[in-house]
């Protein structure tokens, strides 16, 4: 007899669709957290060979054109992504619109990737050139596939999170990026430049836009009924904006402003390093709640329950403290080592570097990290969000033009910190004002005392090498998992939750929750 989740998966889309949101949002988490684990893994590993073969200053090379192809794909990006995110969960009773909205959009995007694509290959060597970027020009001209692939895809995976319907587009991604890393093998074993890897990558993401596209085809075959756009584009108005901002506070921007001001690709090569292990560290256990939150986020508050969303909020806050937080002050606590272990002597400045950006991704854990900013987007209150972001995005550039002339890639880590967690605690403080709501203190200082109680007893082994970073990790898990369950970071309202969410996290509930 087939299980009661192979009988839903079998089901037609409508009759899917006709399943409670909130059996939908845990499916769409598992799948989504399953896809993010293997996918950030996979990522992870592809960076490590990549580092490994090119040296530190062609993987410098490598970052800065994906970082102005980047710049690119922010131009084409229109807030759309996010739209849907908030939108089609609007549309749950009327699937034609939802159609008709992801459509526009597809076209919008497809039209403003060729012309990206188009002003790359004509311009970009000629910019590159009298900035003394000459292979930078070289490479970025071929980017145009990488653009438009990397804006289709993410338009998909946009709706198919927004649909609560990820399993296949997540096992997907995973397995595309699988062929990246059996790619990456191949380049370290017989060697290849910069150039090498970014055909690989241009091949594997068009790969995904393919394979979405084919997922996502009732987009194309279903019949659309137009809709009233206004309120969406007002939207998407702002989210370019943020989104511009969101580039300027990122690592993207700070590759850019590394190679301009300091001439060079060896402290990109740095930074990119810590960059890719920060990304993999901080959102490889939570990657399950990323899109899905903000969807689920936009459907509570259209039901209109309050104490649902406040409940839903501090579990969030709870469970990515926990989930981010360890992980974050072990590596901290043990950086020249990973990256002694990981990569090689020659990237040891790295190091520093991660120590710094990942000082910040810690401080925006124990905030909140991206909840709040999640409830005003999904409340009208998305001007707020863009007010905030262009602020911190102007102290980020002053940081930035400050810090890296004298400290290089560590003062282009500190500057986006500084505003990052700056912006979390202003996106608290706007929630405040229309919510009622409280960090919570008790989870953010007993989890983050046992990290630093249980990365001490691991700074100090005897043990080197890929046999400390093994026994070190389990004696960190064993350590802290035994903290927590003393400690009991969960309270008794958080119960409910583990109890919905069904085997094995019901289990969980007498060993993580108090006054259960």
């Amino acid at each position: 007899m087939a299980s009661p989740s192979s009988r839903i998966e079998s089901l037609p889309r409508d009759a899917r669709e006709s399943i409670p949101v909130s059996r939908r949002a845990k499916r769409g988490f598992f799948w989504n957290q399953i896809g993010g684990i293997l996918d950030y893994g996979l990522f992870l590993v592809f960076s490590v060979l990549v580092a490994r073969a090119l040296g530190a200053r062609e993987f410098g090379l490598y970052g800065t054109v994906v970082s102005y192809a980047a710049f690119g794909l922010m131009l084409i990006s229109l807030g759309m992504d996010r739209a849907i995110h908030v939108f089609v969960p609007q549309f749950e009773e009327e699937k034609r619109k939802a159609v008709f909205l992801v459509r526009r959009l597809l076209r919008i995007r497809l039209t403003m990737g060729l012309a990206v694509a188009a002003a790359l290959f004509l311009i970009s060597p000629l910019l590159m050139a009298a900035t003394g970027q000459v292979r930078v020009g070289g490479l970025l001209r071929w980017m145009g596939v990488y653009v438009i692939s990397m804006g289709l895809s993410s338009l998909f995976l946009a709706y198919f999170s927004a649909r609560l319907d990820l399993k296949k587009a997540r096992l997907t991604k995973a397995a595309i990026q699988l062929v990246n890393v059996i790619g990456a093998v191949w380049i370290y074993q017989y060697g290849a430049g910069a150039a090498a890897v970014l055909i690989l990558l241009s091949a594997t993401v068009a790969l995904t836009a393919l394979a979405f596209a084919w997922l996502g085809r009732d987009v194309f075959s279903d019949p659309g009924d137009a809709a009233d756009l206004g309120e969406v584009r007002s939207f998407c108005r702002s989210q370019t904006v943020m989104e511009v901002l969101s580039f300027i506070t990122g690592k993207n921007a700070d590759i850019i402003m590394l190679n301009l001001l300091l001439a060079g690709t060896l402290q990109v090569g740095y930074y990119n390093v810590s960059a890719a292990l920060t990304l993999a560290i901080s959102t490889m256990l939570i990657s399950g709640a990323g899109d899905i939150g903000l969807s689920a986020t936009s459907m509570m508050v259209q039901k209109g329950e309050p104490d649902q969303l406040h409940r839903a909020w501090r579990f969030r806050l709870k469970t990515s403290i926990i989930l981010t937080v360890p992980l974050m002050v072990l590596s901290f606590a043990i950086a020249p080592t990973l990256v002694r272990t990981l990569l090689s002597e020659s990237y040891l400045p790295a190091a520093d570097v991660f120590r710094v950006a990942i000082a910040g991704q810690i401080l925006m854990s124990l905030m909140g990290g991206g909840a709040h900013g999640d409830i005003l987007l999904t409340s009208g209150h998305h001007r707020t969000v863009r007010t905030l972001r262009i602020s911190f995005g102007a102290v980020n550039v002053a940081l930035n033009l400050l810090l890296i002339p004298d400290w290089g890639a560590a003062g282009a880590a500190a500057a986006t910190a500084i505003a990052a967690v700056g912006l979390v605690l202003s996106e608290f403080v706007a929630l405040r004002r229309i919510q009622p709501v409280v960090l919570p203190g008790r989870v953010m200082i007993s989890m983050f005392a046992a990290s630093i109680a249980a990365a001490a007893l691991v700074f100090w082994s005897s043990l080197s090498g890929w046999t400390f970073l093994l026994v070190g990790v389990l004696e960190f898990i064993a350590v802290f998992s035994l903290l927590a369950w003393i400690l009991k970071p969960f309270d008794a309202e958080d119960a409910p939750v583990f109890r919905r969410a069904g085997f094995p996290a019901d289990r969980m509930v007498r060993f993580l929750c108090r006054s259960s």
